[in-house]
């Protein structure tokens, strides 16, 4: 059943493109996950590929839609994400209201917010992938209050910010006070209200026809925790029905195993056999040649990629470099770039959790064919590095400015010690095994047994390695995350994370204190 639901779905989405103008009826509803989850039927290759839907059911308060249980999620190893959405557009013509209550939802320092989205296209995700189009707000709730910022999106991404950090006051939806979405004609125009606050976003009706939009709420929790809202009313209404959709759950979770360390080996790598549909991440896509070569091309957005630990299970202090055999970025990219690292209890991206760096930091050695360099990322120090191994998202540019520019990777890994990376990228690139032993001479790194040289290079990985997945994750954010997600005194909330895992990419000035890795750095040579 599982099975039929998701191919459903898939189906659903991809007949999005046709525009439906009927008025739904207030209990015809919709879940389903990222729009990039996805895929023709053929592309499924098993049931863990399937979307990862939320559940949805008609109870004595209205309708529900939660996640799977806490186990579940913590078995799959991925966070609380979905979205519920009315099946076919809804007229505002005569205005709209919509009552939420939480249930259930995390109340750590977790990165989580909760969406309202007034939207042209069943397709909801404002990133650059053209799934549609209108306005979204991001609501960040604690205890004691919750900021709220509104946005206007056109068709590649998230554009103009309509409401920016307002924070109601004494509000606790933890305690079940409850948001409310308005939509109002005043003076000629549609304005969008949440708990009486004006969010400056009449705007959005450029981007409707016939006054009818897909009204939907999206939620998401960075911990593999179980959530449940309830919408309570909408349009004046209590929801009803008796559809019953279960939560996507594998029929056989497989939780993850600790992994076989092998000296000298990389607990992870991504090379070329890890790129799906010549994408290796976002805003990105490659050109594979003869040698394993990634030969990639830089979108409009930050280019990111998104490894994740799916299978195994890794020890952080056990493996602390994070390195990449690159060429030509320190040519052309003249921008942070950024490593945010999720273990222990970090499961996304986190304001506490990353480093950045330029890639003229990588060690360069000119006798190394064709110019290729190591960077270099090391995490032993890091306070948040400890426990299992998650994820990583990989920013090889904090912004845009890569748009249309090539560059050249051959692999990125994560290492138990700067030798191991050293001796993994000699296979690849012979010398840097020998600038490794001149350089670091009394150095013992990790005790190494000396692999054998593949056939083809570059494409040798570890036999516990696990694909990347094609998730997102946030972007780079303004401001530090405070332990109950909200803004620390005067600084502003961290916008641009939030729009980073909902939005993409987004261009973020780095404006925060971090940290910048680099200790045991060889400057650059000439050649």
């Amino acid at each position: 059943m599982k099975k039929i639901f998701a191919l459903v779905m898939a189906l659903a989405m991809t007949l999005s493109v046709f525009v439906f103008t009927a008025q739904a009826k207030d209990n015809e509803w919709m879940v389903y996950a990222r729009p990039g989850d996805y895929k023709d039927e053929s592309e499924y290759g098993s049931e863990e590929d399937y979307p990862k839907v939320p559940g949805l059911k008609y109870t004595e308060a209205g309708l529900e839609f939660y996640t799977a249980t806490d186990d579940q999620l913590a078995a799959m190893n991925v966070t609380a994400y979905g979205t519920v959405q009315t099946k076919e557009k809804v007229s505002y013509k005569d205005g709209l209201t919509m009552t939420l209550v939480v249930n259930k939802y995390d109340d750590s320092g977790a990165d989580k917010w909760i969406s309202f989205s007034i939207w042209n296209s069943r397709n909801l995700e404002q990133s650059s992938h053209k799934h549609g189009r209108g306005w979204f707000c991001l609501l960040r709730p604690t205890h004691t209050g919750c900021t709220i910022e509104s946005w206007m999106c056109n068709d590649y991404k998230a554009m103009d910010l309509c409401r920016d950090n307002y924070t109601l006051q004494n509000f606790d939806c933890y305690s079940q006070e409850a948001f409310v979405l308005e939509i109002k004609k005043e003076g000629g125009k549609y304005n969008v209200y949440v708990n009486g606050v004006d969010m400056k976003a009449s705007g959005f009706v450029d981007f409707m026809e016939n006054d009818e939009a897909y009204i939907g709420v999206t939620a998401h929790q960075g911990v593999p925790k179980q959530y449940q809202l309830t919408i309570t009313e909408f349009n004046g209404e209590k929801p009803s029905g008796d559809e019953v959709i279960e939560p996507y759950v594998p029929t056989s979770i497989t939780p993850r195993v600790e992994g076989e360390i092998i000296p000298g080996e990389p607990c992870y790598i991504y090379t070329y056999e890890s790129v799906k549909d010549g994408s290796p991440g976002s805003s990105m896509t490659a050109e594979i040649g003869d040698d394993g070569t990634m030969h990639i091309t830089f979108g409009a957005d930050s280019p990111t990629m998104n490894p994740q630990f799916k299978k195994y299970l890794y020890d952080a202090q056990q493996f602390p470099i994070f390195a990449v055999l690159y060429k030509d970025l320190d040519m052309i990219s003249s921008s942070h770039g950024s490593l945010w690292y999720c273990a222990g209890d970090v499961y996304t991206a986190s304001g506490n959790s990353y480093v950045t760096f330029m890639w003229t930091e990588g060690y360069y050695l000119a006798d190394v064919p064709d110019g290729w360099q190591l960077l270099i990322l090391d995490l032993t120090d890091e306070e948040t590095w400890n426990g299992w191994i998650n994820a990583f998202r990989f920013h090889f540019a904090n912004d845009g400015s890569l748009e249309g520019e090539t560059a050249d990777v051959m692999w990125i890994g994560v290492f138990a010690s700067e030798k191991d990376a050293y001796y993994y990228a000699d296979r690849t690139q012979p010398g840097y095994k020998a600038m490794y032993d001149k350089d670091h001479p009394n150095e013992a790194g990790t005790e190494t047994s000396e692999p054998a040289v593949t056939e083809v290079p570059g494409v040798t990985e570890a036999k516990d390695t696990e694909p990347a997945a094609d998730t997102k994750a946030p972007a780079d954010t303004k401001e530090a995350v405070t332990k109950d997600g909200g803004k620390q005194g005067s600084e502003k909330s961290n916008a641009g994370l939030i729009i980073g895992i909902i939005a993409g990419s987004v261009a973020v000035a780095a404006a925060v204190v971090v940290i910048i890795i680099a200790a045991s750095k060889k400057k650059k040579t000439a050649q």
